[in-house]
């Protein structure tokens, strides 16, 4: 297992709470939540924020977003109701941007 800390950065890491950040200040924005964390209500405000702002994003998830799994035939409209905590949380996004 390697180890890095944040003296090893070449860039000093920026941490920020979730109601300060100002996503039109990243391009892009990378989210790398566990998927209940979603729940919290600072990060729904930024998730609306990082909506609204059609700053391009990615979040990484071990399972495709609500938006996407309908996209896929097979499964039924419930299916993200069912392991979402959140799942009309991504309804707000451009899938553009995504």
């Amino acid at each position: 297992m390697a180890e890095i800390g944040a003296e090893q950065c070449p860039i000093a890491p920026d941490a920020i709470v979730p109601g300060e950040v100002d996503p039109k200040r990243f391009d892009p924005v990378c989210l790398a939540m566990q998927e209940p964390q979603y729940s919290a209500l600072e990060v729904r405000d930024l998730i609306g924020r990082i909506a609204a702002s059609r700053t391009p994003c990615l979040s990484i998830m071990n399972m495709p977003l609500p938006p996407f799994l309908g996209k896929i035939v097979a499964l039924k409209d419930k299916t993200a109701a069912l392991v979402f905590a959140e799942p009309n949380l991504w309804r707000q996004y451009d899938l553009a941007t995504m």
